[in-house]
């Protein structure tokens, strides 16, 4: 739900550390990325190299903070997301373990890539947007029921 209410490519969802949310004021700051490379993991800074702030609605914040409780490491170090066994996501793991099913579970094949969530993130943040009284942009497309079912498959999918 980070990568599409949020924004954040795949690299900079899975190097979120504890320091970076900043759940009282519902803002993650955007400051890394995790890549893999031969098999590697590397921590390097973002694609464009910069620093960003990025807002989240405020049920996300509420969820995040329910997974930082509930979750092992406790420093400001330790990373947001992370494996049974408190290592890095890896981009082919979550791929195959949860990404494909849920697409799957939900009619959706043809989103196979999680950069396809940026399409689902426009389309939540126009929802969020009207909710928060907020216009569409000009050109905006219509309302999508795609993404909703997507999320929901992804939600049962992760538990």
């Amino acid at each position: 739900m980070i990568l599409v209410y949020g924004g954040l490519r795949w690299g900079e969802a899975v190097a979120l550390r504890r320091a970076s949310c900043n759940l009282l004021r519902s803002r993650l700051l955007v400051t890394e990325s995790l890549s893999e490379v031969n098999g590697v993991l590397h921590f390097g800074p973002t694609k464009t190299h910069q620093r960003r702030s990025v807002s989240l609605p405020s049920f996300l914040c509420e969820r995040l903070r329910e997974h930082l409780d509930s979750e092992f490491g406790t420093s400001d170090d330790s990373l947001v997301f992370t494996s049974d066994r408190g290592a890095p996501v890896r981009y082919s793991n979550f791929r195959n373990r949860v990404w494909l099913p849920a697409t799957r579970a939900a009619g959706l094949e043809r989103h196979r890539h999680t950069h396809r969530a940026a399409d689902f993130g426009d389309v939540a943040a126009r929802g969020w947007g009207r909710r928060q009284g907020r216009a569409e942009p000009p050109g905006s497309p219509g309302r999508d029921d795609d993404p909703q079912r997507l999320l929901r498959a992804i939600r049962r999918q992760a538990r």
